[in-house]
C-alpha cells in the first residue's frame, strides 16, 4: 500500500508533505481499524484514498477521481477501483478519524530547524519556481544570515545594534551612564 502511495506520489509530483500525511492517515485508520476489529478494506483503495484525502489538504490543485481510476485500472490492466467503492472507503476514513486529517510530522520540524539555520526547507526543493525566484530566495537566506551573524558579532563586542551608531543606549562600547 505505501508503494502504491510512493508511485502516486511520483508521478503526480506532490509535495512531500502529501506523501507523508497520506501514509500517515492510512497508518491511523488501519490502526483504528485493528482496536475495533472491523473489517479491512482493499489496500489498492485505502491508498489510493489516503494520497487523494492528503492532496486535498496540501496541493494546489485537488485530484480527481477519474485520473485516478483511470491510472490504476490501465497500469493494472483490469477493473480493480470503482468510484462509488472510493467514496465509500473515502467516507468511512473521514468518520473513523473524526476528519482530523492533519498530524504533525518529521517535515515540519526539518523544516522549522532549516528556517531556524538559514537553510533552504525541504519542500522549497520541490516547488515549481522559476530558477529566478530560487536565486532571489538564495539572495534573501544569505542577507539574513550576513545580518544575523553581523548582530552575534556586535553583541558578543558590545557594540550597537542601533541603526545610527551615533545614538547612545545600553549596548554601546564601555558604559557611559556610570562615568
Amino acid at each position: 500500500m505505501v508503494q502504491l502511495i510512493e508511485q502516486i506520489f511520483q508521478m503526480k509530483e506532490y509535495r512531500p508533505e502529501t506523501f507523508f500525511l497520506a501514509v500517515n492517515i492510512a497508518d491511523r485508520y488501519l490502526a483504528l481499524l485493528a482496536v475495533m476489529h472491523g473489517l479491512t478494506p482493499s489496500l489498492i483503495e485505502l491508498g489510493v484514498i489516503s494520497i487523494m484525502l492528503a492532496a486535498k489538504i496540501n496541493e494546489h490543485l485537488s485530484p480527481s477521481y477519474y485520473n485516478i481510476i483511470k491510472i490504476i485500472n490501465s497500469q493494472q490492466q483490469k477493473k480493480l477501483l470503482y468510484r462509488s467503492n472510493l467514496l465509500a472507503i473515502e467516507a468511512n476514513v473521514l468518520n473513523a478519524l473524526s476528519f482530523d486529517l492533519h498530524s504533525t510530522t518529521i517535515l515540519f520540524f526539518l523544516e522549522r530547524f532549516q528556517r531556524v539555520f538559514g537553510l533552504e526547507p525541504v519542500s522549497a526543493r520541490y516547488d515549481d519556481t522559476s530558477s529566478s525566484k530560487k536565486s532571489l530566495k538564495q539572495e534573501k537566506s544569505a542577507n539574513r544570515r550576513t545580518r544575523s551573524l553581523d548582530c552575534s558579532t556586535k553583541m558578543s563586542r558590545g557594540l550597537s545594534l542601533s541603526k545610527d551608531s551615533g545614538e547612545d543606549d545600553f549596548l554601546t562600547r564601555g558604559d557611559k551612564s556610570r562615568d
